[in-house]
């Protein structure tokens, strides 16, 4: 069992998380990273993990879930924020975990409904975020409040966006999401608008990321 860090090295931790690992991934916006100052990684990881907490590591969450790397969560977070004004930022977030994402997002003062497919995992997000004015939806399914969202930003990958996404958002709402196949070994994240009909993609950045459980289904491969 490794020691606990001192208040002052975790702190300098924080420090060099943000200065080394998410400001170099295009993370930019003041507002976002004095959020990640604030908002505290490791009080949203199980407490084995809480000395990785701050490392540019991927961590096990229960249920087989992954908490994706700190520069990846915040490049997604960054990447949907800057992307709207200050006045419309209802956004809904697929794959709520432990509730880091979502807390993130209400620190910049963003309107937030999270679902979460693992029972374990809402457990613990309802935990840590209790105070904080959020809505935590439980299963995979949908929200049907119309298009009433912002944007949508997914926390895990999808291998393709399913309609009854699109159908949430605003007329000139946004998709942030890492889309791909999750036997491929890379995906890439993008920001996806729906223009005249048709689905605009702003490729963000490439990554790999575990599959949202529930919303779409892998396409089957067959082995002759």
């Amino acid at each position: 069992m490794s020691t606990p860090m001192t208040p002052e090295a975790r702190e300098q931790a924080r420090y060099h998380m943000i200065e080394q690992q998410i400001r170099p991934w295009n993370v930019l916006d003041e507002a976002v990273l004095a959020t990640l100052s604030r908002v505290h990684r490791e009080d949203f990881v199980p407490p084995a993990q809480r000395e990785l907490a701050l490392m540019d590591c991927e961590l096990p969450l229960d249920d087989g879930q992954i908490m994706l790397s700190p520069k990846v969560q915040a490049r997604l977070v960054h990447d949907t924020v800057t992307a709207l004004v200050p006045t419309a930022r209802r956004i809904l977030l697929i794959g709520a975990g432990t509730g880091y994402m979502v807390a993130l997002l209400a620190d910049l003062g963003c309107e937030v409904l999270a679902t979460e497919q693992s029972p374990a995992l809402l457990k613990q997000a309802e935990k840590n975020l209790r105070g904080s004015r959020v809505r935590l939806q439980a299963g995979s399914a949908i929200p049907s409040e119309g298009n009433g969202f912002d944007a949508v930003l997914l926390a895990g990958s999808l291998p393709s966006i399913p309609d009854a996404l699109w159908a949430t958002l605003h007329p000139n709402g946004l998709i942030v999401g890492i889309v791909g196949r999750v036997a491929d070994p890379l995906m890439v994240a993008s920001r996806l608008r729906r223009v005249d009909g048709r689905v605009r993609s702003e490729p963000l950045f490439e990554t790999w990321a575990p599959a949202l459980l529930g919303l779409v289904a892998e396409p089957r491969e067959f082995v002759f």
